[in-house]
This record gives structure tokens, C-alpha cells and sequence, in this order.
């Protein structure tokens, strides 16, 4: 890392931080600030690596009568293991960490991004929504509407069963705590001090703007603009007569959004083979990779309308659903199994086709070429294993399964 990124005591930081009352240090370690448990979070949270254990340029000390710590968080990574001295810096941030209120739930709040919105409107996954033509008010409905246009809202939980379709009465659980908090006029209010990045965990609020370190001169108006913000958020959460909560947009439920996120994915991936193996039998391999990247953005927009899973009905823990679900991952197992035979065979077909083809006109294939068409079996053998096993878990492969006590009470149900 160039000498002039390494964080060194600053007289003029020093001296703004007397002004508004508070101390400064040069460094200090994040264990001094959260304990060690809570660090892996914390640095997850704010997206980056924890590959710093120490804090730059750390100011902290009482402000309206609110613990403040403000202070530089900074991440590197070795340029080379045979130079491991040698460092690159790779994101930097100046945060504002405040103490949060034991009723405020786990929240990321981001800016929205090119990939955020490319998330929303091409996969459907869009975290916590707002449905504006819930609200009479206009000038509220316009902030919502606004709010939802420039911030993604989500949590750790929300995300992660939205990412793997699991988890969903905790994520939902999430969703209903984050809406008592984004009231309208509270979205109102979080408007005025856009853009910036919210996130609490581990008991604490986070407060940032942009992916760079503050100024000097811009670090008191941070502080100041954290303040607020956390104002408004506890104001809201513990407001004696809560406004009303506002609703998300139709369609927009975490299963129902954890649902097109699956099928996006699995069609993407159906997409991408077919692509890729099209391309390489009309126009070769360059055109393949080229037909597999269109054939992924049209299987994840295919995907991406599937619709949503329909929830299973409520059903009662048995010993007979427990031998009911084992039967079923028995048959989806043998079925996967077929099926990745079946899809590695239909693979290997085009590979005798284009080396018959080469051998007729008795030319040499490249390397390359026989690089790719190896990747055809590889790539149907598991797109038919998840087939497979898809379809397994809703076959009856023998008659104990029609027998199940389980599954009489559902037909009869």
C-alpha cells in the first residue's frame, strides 16, 4: 500500500474533534468499541472483509447526550504471498456507530444500486417493499414512493431466506418489526438526509455515506446527520400511537419473492446450457459464450414470472408425516439419480456428433473446442439430477407410498 493511505495522526482531525467535545486517537482496536462475539457481524453488515482488527482516526465521546464513536474503517488484502508486507487498499469507509434501542430490529438500509435494481426488476428480489396506493396522503404516498426508489430495505435474515427459500417465519417475523419502524412520516423524514447507508446490528446503529474516507471539515456534519437519523428511527419505534403500517406491494411476500428468485436461478441455468450448446454447434465457441449469457437472461426472465409457490397447508407433526417425508426423499433421491444417467447420456451425444464431423472432414479439433463440448455432459448431467429430484419427491414409486397413513389423511383432507 502506497505510504500515503496508511492512516496517521491528524492535527486537523484532532482539533475538530475538540470542537465538538469530544477525543480523538490516532488508532485504536474494534474490541475497545464491540466485543469480540459481535465483530464478525459488524463487519459483515458494512460489506467488508474483517481484515483489520484496529480503527483509524477514532473520535468518540458524549453528543446530545448520546454515546458517539466516529471513526475509519479500513479493509486490505495482500497484493502477493510472496510479498505479504506489500498491501492494497481495497475499501475504505468513514462510520458513525451510535447505541441503538433493544425495540429496533436488525436493518440493512442501502442506496439503491445498478445491481439492486437489476435484482428488482429482472429476479424480483426486492427486500422489504412499500405499496404507496395504500396511503390517502399524497404527500406521503410521494415519499414512499420516492423511499422505495432510492434505498433498498432488508435484513440479514429477510435476505438470506429470500437467497435459499428457508427461514421464512424468521424473516417475516424481520419484515413486520422493519415496517413498525418505516412508518410514512418516518420515510418522510429519512428522505431529507439521502443518500446515505443505515445498518443496525449488535445493539448499534451504523452510519455512512459513499465508499470513501470523510474529509475533516465533512466529519462534524456526519455525526450531526447520524444523529438524526437515529432520532428518527427511535421516535418512531417507540411513538405511543404508531401510524398505521404500510403494507407491501401485491406480490411481493418474502416466499413469494424467495420463489422467482429459485426459479430465476434454475431457469438461468437451463438457459446458459442450451445457450451455450446451440452457439457451439451453429457458430462456434466465442458465439456459444455469447448464446449462453442471452440464453441466461431469458431463462431468469422466464423464471422470474414462474409465480409464486403455493404455501402448503398447516399439518400436524407425526411419526407418519416423519416416515411420509423420508419416503419422499427416498424416491427423490433414485429419481435424481436416473436422471443425472439420463441427462449425462442426452450430453454425450453431441460430443460424438462434432467429433464425427471433424473425423469425416479429417481436420484436427482445438483444444479449446474439446475443452467446451466437455462441459456439456457435466452441465446436463446435473441440470437432469435437479430435475430428478424434483420430480422424485412428487412420484409414488411403490405402493407403500399410496398406503401412507399420512397421505391418506391428505387426500382425505
Amino acid at each position: 500500500m502506497p505510504t500515503q493511505e496508511i492512516p496517521v495522526t491528524s492535527p486537523e482531525m484532532a482539533a475538530i474533534a475538540e470542537d465538538m467535545g469530544l477525543l480523538y486517537e490516532a488508532s485504536a482496536p474494534l474490541s475497545a468499541l464491540l466485543p469480540e462475539a459481535q465483530a464478525i457481524s459488524f463487519w459483515t453488515s458494512v460489506g467488508m472483509l474483517p481484515s483489520s482488527e484496529s480503527i483509524y482516526h477514532h473520535v468518540h465521546g458524549m453528543r446530545e447526550g448520546v454515546p458517539v464513536n466516529l471513526f475509519d474503517l479500513v479493509a486490505l488484502d495482500a497484493v502477493s504471498p510472496d510479498f505479504p508486507m506489500q498491501r492494497v487498499l481495497t475499501k475504505r469507509r468513514t462510520v458513525v456507530v451510535l447505541p441503538a434501542l433493544e425495540e429496533l430490529p436488525d436493518i440493512s438500509l442501502k442506496p439503491t444500486t445498478l445491481k439492486s435494481r437489476f435484482l428488482r426488476s429482472w429476479i424480483g428480489s426486492e427486500g422489504v417493499s412499500f405499496d404507496a396506493g395504500a396511503v390517502p396522503e399524497a404527500d406521503l404516498a410521494e415519499a414512499i414512493t420516492q423511499f422505495s426508489q432510492k434505498y433498498m430495505l432488508t435484513s440479514e435474515r429477510i435476505a438470506n431466506a429470500i437467497e435459499n427459500s428457508d427461514s421464512f417465519p424468521k424473516a417475516v417475523s424481520d419484515e413486520e418489526a422493519i415496517r413498525k419502524v418505516f412508518t410514512p412520516h418516518a420515510m418522510q423524514g429519512l428522505l431529507g438526509f439521502s443518500p446515505f447507508s443505515l445498518v443496525v446490528v449488535c445493539g448499534v446503529i451504523v452510519v455512512w455515506h459513499g465508499e470513501k474516507f470523510k474529509k475533516p471539515t465533512e466529519r462534524a456534519a456526519l455525526v450531526e446527520k447520524a444523529l438524526a437519523i437515529r432520532e428518527i428511527l427511535i421516535n418512531a419505534v417507540t411513538n405511543e400511537n404508531p401510524a398505521t403500517l404500510v403494507p407491501g406491494r401485491p406480490g411481493s411476500e418474502i416466499e413469494e419473492q424467495a420463489w422467482r428468485v429459485a426459479g430465476a436461478r434454475q431457469y438461468a441455468l437451463t438457459g446458459s446450457g442450451l445457450g451455450f450448446l446451440t452457439g457451439l454447434l451453429t457458430g462456434g465457441y466465442y458465439y456459444a459464450l455469447f448464446c449462453a449469457a442471452i440464453g441466461s437472461l431469458v431463462g431468469m426472465r422466464l423464471g422470474r414470472f414462474k409465480g409464486p409457490k403455493p404455501a402448503p397447508p398447516a399439518k400436524k407433526v407425526s411419526l407418519e408425516s416423519a416416515l411420509f417425508t423420508a419416503r419422499q426423499m427416498r424416491n427423490a433421491a433414485i429419481a435424481g439419480f436416473i436422471g443425472f444417467w439420463i441427462g449425462l447420456a442426452l450430453g454425450i451425444v453431441p460430443i460424438f456428433m462434432i467429433v464425427g464431423w471433424f473425423r469425416a472432414a479429417r481436420v484436427q479439433p482445438p483444444l479449446g473446442l474439446l475443452s467446451a463440448v466437455l462441459v456439456i455432459p457435466v452441465v446436463s448431467g446435473f441440470a437432469g439430477l435437479l430435475y430428478g429430484f424434483k420430480l422424485g419427491k412428487r412420484l409414488k414409486l411403490n405402493k407403500a407410498d399410496d398406503q401412507s397413513p399420512y397421505a391418506s389423511q391428505e387426500e382425505s383432507g
